[in-house]
């Protein structure tokens, strides 16, 4: 049942963010449901649900405005995977964390796509991008992701949602 709900939630927040929070920039810049989501997913699922989550959000952003393809699902990917590796040694109540950790997100899969920008010979006038696009964009994520991570702690605690993320590893 997490799978499915999950791929629902990934889903539903591209829509969102595609319908509604395009509709509404501050400055030129507007808030990545995606981040917000692979994050909180990350931190309750752990390191593979997040990395799935991740690769999952960044390939439909991928495929729908084709970009450099991959890109995004290789940046949400390293983001759900990193972020969920430190989701059992967190306190998963306390909503600093994932304010701390969608900030930080938000900065690393900048640095990703700046670093493929550069590689793939897209200009891209880095000080003006930090600045004005990084900083405004991770204020915009904190504040999305305490309500989105307060949505889905609760989703994720029901009693359906007993099937979990089980990859299995061979020895």
């Amino acid at each position: 049942m997490k799978v499915f709900v999950t791929g629902i939630i990934i889903i539903v927040s591209f829509v969102l963010q595609t319908a509604i929070f395009h509709q509404i920039p501050y400055i030129g810049v507007k808030p990545d449901l995606t981040t917000a989501v692979v994050v909180s997913l990350s931190i309750i699922l752990g390191k593979d649900g997040g990395a799935i989550a991740g690769f999952a959000g960044g390939m439909i952003h991928d495929v729908m405005f084709s970009k450099p393809v991959g890109v995004d699902a290789l940046s949400y990917m390293i983001v759900g995977y990193l972020v969920g590796m430190n989701s059992e040694r967190i306190f998963k109540d306390n909503l600093v964390v994932p304010i701390i950790f969608t900030l930080g997100a938000t900065v690393l899969r900048h640095s990703i796509i700046i670093f493929f920008y550069y590689v793939f010979n897209m200009g891209i006038p880095f000080l003006y991008y930090i600045r004005n696009i990084v900083l405004l964009e991770g204020l915009y994520n904190c504040i999305t992701a305490v309500i989105i991570y307060k949505l889905l702690y609760a989703v994720y605690h029901k009693r359906f949602m007993e099937e979990g993320f089980k990859v299995k590893r061979s020895r």
